[in-house]
């Protein structure tokens, strides 16, 4: 390395700067690059984990009929603001604070699940009304209903198009019990076939 001059490489850099970025120095006298760390997903995002959908060894397709989505799901009959508008003077009835949080969280869930309910209905070439049966995992032994959280599960099925409506055309409730975790609350949401 005949062209260094007050201790920089030919190139204008030092042998100091290349090692302080993770270079290695390699046979040929010149420097091999870090290795590649590139952040697949940023931590701070919520991953969606699934689990293997099947075992089997001939690969067959088994479709997915169980879906869990986190958080408490709020009542949405419950949990309504109303006020009166300032020019229609009508009384208007939105969603409460609680319940958007809810949507917010969970939206990501919503769309991705509602897909792969779509493709287990087709692939499974399963015929409406659905039965659709709902578990509801709770933070703490608080009593609830089970048509709040249901109607709120069946409209957002709904929202995010799982399905073209939640009228008793396309779906049927069932309810498992109630069940409590106060670190993974959430529901499951199960096609009974």
């Amino acid at each position: 390395m005949g062209n260094e001059k007050n201790g920089r490489l030919g190139n204008g850099f030092s042998e100091q700067w290349f090692l302080s970025r993770g270079y290695v120095k390699n046979s040929q006298g010149g420097y091999d690059p870090p290795p590649f760390k590139h952040k697949v997903f940023k931590p701070e995002e919520e991953v969606i984990v699934k689990e293997k959908v099947n075992n089997s060894p001939d690969f067959t397709h088994k479709a997915i009929c169980e879906w869990f989505i986190p958080y408490q799901i709020p009542s949405k009959k419950n949990s309504r603001q109303v006020f009166v508008h300032p020019h229609t003077k009508r009384m208007v009835n939105i969603p409460s604070k609680a319940y958007t949080e809810y949507i917010n969280a969970t939206k990501m869930y919503w769309e991705a699940f509602g897909r792969e309910f779509k493709n287990t209905i087709e692939s499974e070439r399963l015929k409406f009304p659905l039965k659709i049966h709902m578990t509801f995992i709770r933070k703490t032994k608080q009593r609830v209903d089970y048509f709040g959280p249901g109607e709120s599960v069946f409209d957002l099925m709904t929202d995010f198009r799982w399905w073209p409506d939640d009228n008793h055309l396309y779906g049927k409730p069932f309810f498992g019990d109630i069940e409590v975790d106060k670190n993974n609350p959430g529901v499951r949401i199960k096609i009974l076939v």
